[in-house]
């Protein structure tokens, strides 16, 4: 089978907050440029989820044991193409427990 998914869209689960016109503005984005790796960004800060072309597969896959894809964007940070977005959902994240509780009382 042949797979037609490019780019592939690193999208956490632990994103609440996260809109979907971000979404809709990334992947209008990707069909505009030739970058490879496409990052919301707000207040100048880059977030989820991260869209990344097929020409750099290979290299996360390859990444060294314990390292993990933000080792990966560190060290591609000048071929990260950000867009800007007005949504800080970009940055919520809920990764422990203290977090999740934050998150629930956000949404209330």
């Amino acid at each position: 089978i042949a797979w037609a998914i490019d780019p592939l869209t690193g999208l956490p689960a632990d994103l609440p907050g996260l809109r979907s016109d971000t979404l809709r503005a990334l992947m209008n984005e990707s069909r505009k440029t030739d970058a490879s790796i496409i990052a919301p960004s707000i207040d100048g800060r880059r977030g989820h989820p991260v869209l990344i072309s097929r020409p750099e597969w290979n290299g996360i896959l390859e990444l060294p044991e314990g390292q993990s894809l933000r080792n990966f964007l560190r060290s591609h940070a000048d071929d990260v193409h950000h867009v800007v977005v007005d949504d800080h959902g970009i940055l919520i994240d809920l990764d422990t427990p203290g977090e999740y509780e934050r998150g629930l009382s956000g949404i209330k």
